[in-house]
């Protein structure tokens, strides 16, 4: 069994493996989220890229061996855990309910590739006029394909990497389950919800 979750402060020498291992930075973060593996990564882009998930945030504990971060469901918080195959299950002093991702989920396929994909696209840059055309199309129909709103950026900028940019920095939510296509459904994010006065993650 592993060690239990606390909040006790990072054993020494944590200062070289934070320059290391920078934290994870997404759309829906309210602030950095430390990480040390690739797999690890992985997880946090799935999460920020889930449509589902309106917020992700550090969780304010560590989970030794694991990756744990807090996201957000409308307004239930849920603890987030990754866990390398070979490892017991943690045990968990959280005040949230915790669920479990094995690294072996994470790096399934293709939706592994299509994560990867459109996290490639987060630098893009992305023209006012072309977001207020997406943006203004989203607000006439609620679901729009991605070849659809591709088409509405204009040249010589690409038209999908733009609108995986959107996705990247929270603005739009896409569906991912069966990878990148030209019928990919693209919606608009909801807004990231306020931080209640005196919560505490």
């Amino acid at each position: 069994m592993l060690q239990i979750a606390s909040k006790a402060p990072p054993p020494a020498g944590s200062c070289l493996a934070d320059a290391r291992y920078p934290g994870f930075r997404g759309g829906v973060c309210r602030s950095p989220i430390r990480y040390r593996h690739r797999w690890h990564r992985d997880l946090l882009i799935q999460a920020a890229l889930d449509p589902e998930i309106d917020a992700m945030e550090p969780a304010g504990m560590d989970v030794p061996g694991c990756v744990a971060f807090v996201v957000r469901q409308d307004f239930r918080r849920v603890l987030v855990v990754g866990v390398h195959d070979n490892s017991f299950s943690p045990e968990i002093l959280a005040q949230q309910p915790a669920v479990l991702v094995l690294r072996a989920t994470v790096l399934m396929e293709p939706f592994l590739s299509a994560a990867r994909a459109v996290w490639a696209t987060r630098h893009c840059p992305i023209a006012a006029s072309d977001r207020v055309r997406i943006l203004a199309r989203l607000d006439q129909v609620p679901v729009a394909e991605l070849h659809d709103l591709a088409a509405l950026v204009r040249a010589p900028v690409d038209g999908v990497d733009t609108v995986l940019g959107m996705a990247c920095s929270g603005e739009l939510s896409i569906t991912l389950s069966d990878g990148i296509c030209p019928q990919t459904k693209v919606r608009r994010r909801r807004p990231l919800p306020a931080v209640e006065v005196g919560s505490s993650l």
